[in-house]
């Protein structure tokens, strides 16, 4: 039997797998390192939404191998079926045997299937994070002049948003009250919906497709749960995702009800010297403490970082326990991000509240080409004022707003912090010196 050496072995091509598989080469110049992903090519998940219309084809959406190649990366195309624990090797579809000393499971996630009849038509698509499957897809898309989505979380969003933009008739079916509802709270989302609606998508929410109608096996329409029908020529499920957890499990690894995968503060599980990382991972939420299902390449990498740092002892010690949900959008013109808790959510989750919000433009004078209106909504816990969740809408610098709204709630800033900041500001970068959006909106909730 003729088993493969390595030191490090990462399984998965995502993010996670990606930043681990990059860092433990740069950390441990001494090791040797291999990650292992099913396909050839691997995708940017975050950009799969623009691949029906803003990029060319699938290839201008690839996960490049370039640096992972550069910095002695050795890269395995190949499904992984065993992991031999005791033994510390795993073993390949084609038979193949690789031996490791550290073990990484970045596996990901995948579409929640929903059992709908006519869901096997022709014309019905997932958001699979495959290159064979969107090339497929696209192909498809392309020809299709009416589209229904099924989902209003962000990547149903973003897919209709770029379907409109190129002309495609587009309708959304959301079974909550609003798109989006579990990243904004109401007030924000209505300013996205009619960006939406502006550029022609058909909202409907509250309802659910009860079943995909096709004929001579093609998609035809959907029908409602209140029995209306909407004729169409292509599908796309959009209606969130699951752990990729299966080989976990079958190794022994402890997942809980959901099948994340249970680690601890370092990404060890329970089997030594198996990590694991990305979206297959449970997650606790750093304001609530409770568990969370957020999964974004963003803390994919994050966690990556982290796990490799501490692979062979502790280099950084993790002081912040949990994540912070941080989401950035664009649907039109309009840029969204939001960080934390909603004040929706904030609420339901036991907390008082105290809002901050405040209005600008994101220039000064505002006659400046560019200017933009930013609007931002700030959500503290009564009494301590701690910052928990944020909310902003306007140009591309929501993002880097956002950003700063995260590093203030991992370091447990109140308003009266917040109203101290000090900052730099330009005419054409910035609002005025005296309307900066994160003081304004904390100085509005402490004397609220």
């Amino acid at each position: 039997m003729i088993i493969i050496k390595f030191d490090i072995v990462v399984i998965g091509g995502g993010p996670a797998g990606w930043t681990a598989a990059w860092t433990a080469r740069k950390v441990y110049a001494d090791k040797s390192v291999c990650l292992i992903r099913r396909e050839e090519k691997a995708i940017i998940p975050c950009a799969i939404p623009y691949v029906f219309g803003l990029l060319s084809s699938i290839d201008d959406n690839i996960l490049t191998d370039k640096p992972l190649l550069k910095n002695g990366v050795n890269i395995i195309i190949g499904e992984v079926v065993d992991v031999n624990a005791q033994e510390k090797y795993i073993v390949l579809k084609d038979g193949r045997k690789i031996s490791y000393d550290k073990l990484i499971l970045a596996t990901g996630s995948k579409p929640r299937i929903l059992h709908i009849k006519g869901s096997d038509l022709e014309g019905v698509f997932y958001v699979y994070k495959s290159y064979d499957y969107l090339k497929k897809a696209r192909e498809f898309i392309d020809k299709a002049k009416t589209i229904v989505i099924i989902g209003g979380g962000l990547t149903g969003v973003e897919i209709a948003d770029t379907l409109a933009t190129i002309g495609k008739s587009v309708y959304i079916v959301e079974c909550n009250g609003h798109i989006l509802h579990l990243n904004f709270d109401e007030d924000f989302v209505v300013f996205l919906e009619n960006e939406l609606k502006r550029k022609g998508v058909n909202l409907i929410c509250n309802r659910r497709v009860s079943e995909i109608v096709g004929s001579n096996g093609k998609v035809k329409g959907v029908i409602l749960d209140n029995g209306e029908k909407i004729s169409c020529d292509a599908v796309i499920i959009a209606a969130g995702t699951m752990p990729e957890s299966s080989l976990a499990s079958k190794t022994g690894i402890v997942t809980d009800e959901k099948g994340y995968i249970i680690v601890d503060a370092y990404y060890r599980t329970n089997i030594p010297d198996i990590y694991a990382i990305g979206d297959c991972i449970q997650k606790l939420d750093y304001i609530t403490g409770r568990r969370t299902e957020i999964m974004l390449s963003s803390l994919a990498a994050y966690e990556a970082r982290i796990c490799v740092l501490n692979l062979y002892g502790h280099k950084v010690t993790r002081r912040k326990l949990g994540v912070i949900p941080t989401c950035l959008t664009k649907v039109g013109e309009v840029y969204a991000a939001s960080a934390g808790l909603t004040e929706r959510r904030a609420k339901t989750e036991g907390f008082n509240v105290v809002v901050g919000r405040f209005e600008t433009i994101n220039r000064h004078p505002g006659k400046l080409p560019g200017a933009r209106k930013t609007i931002i909504k700030l959500v503290f816990e009564e009494g301590s004022l701690r910052l928990i969740g944020g909310e902003v809408l306007g140009s591309e610098c929501v993002g880097e707003i956002v950003n700063a709204l995260t590093l203030a709630m991992l370091n447990n800033y109140t308003a009266y912090d917040l109203v101290q900041l000090q900052y730099g500001t330009q005419p054409t970068m910035t609002p005025s010196p005296i309307a900066n959006i994160i003081v304004n909106a904390a100085l509005r909730a402490l004397l609220s």
